[in-house]
């Protein structure tokens, strides 16, 4: 993701300024941060013009996106702090329907039953072929 001018509506904390960028591996949790979603969730829901003045840009590809030791370390470019800032502060809203597999009422949270699978936590007796995976 890239920012040319403008503000990025699903980062508008001030941390992804014009001329930034982000890189997200496939699978790899991306998307707007906590204070963006607890504003588009409250918000009056009427028409508005969105991305006004801004210009945005996404690659994707279904590839893992291999980083040298350079674009990691060397640069000191990499936002450490993205996992606190971003995830951490969201709160759990959905419930898992009685019945399903994962444990009736567990909250769903951070990745869902495919992050809990594979973390073995809340749902790990679920469907191990349900969890995505690649050969």
């Amino acid at each position: 993701m890239g920012l040319i001018c403008g503000q990025y509506d699903a980062k508008t904390g001030g941390g992804f300024q014009p001329a930034g960028a982000s890189l997200h591996n496939v699978m790899s949790a991306h998307g707007p941060d906590a204070v963006t979603h607890a504003r588009a969730s409250t918000v009056d829901l009427k028409p508005a013009k969105v991305a006004e003045g801004s210009m945005a840009f996404m690659f994707e590809s279904c590839l893992m996106v291999g980083v040298t030791d350079w674009g990691l370390s060397k640069c000191k470019k990499v936002q450490h702090d993205y996992h606190e800032e971003s995830w951490i502060p969201l709160e759990p809203h959905f419930r898992r329907p009685d019945g399903a597999k994962g444990g009736e009422g567990v909250p769903v949270r951070n990745g869902g039953v495919a992050a809990a699978v594979a973390n073995g936590g809340p749902g790990s007796q679920g469907d191990a072929a349900q969890v995505p995976h690649y050969t």
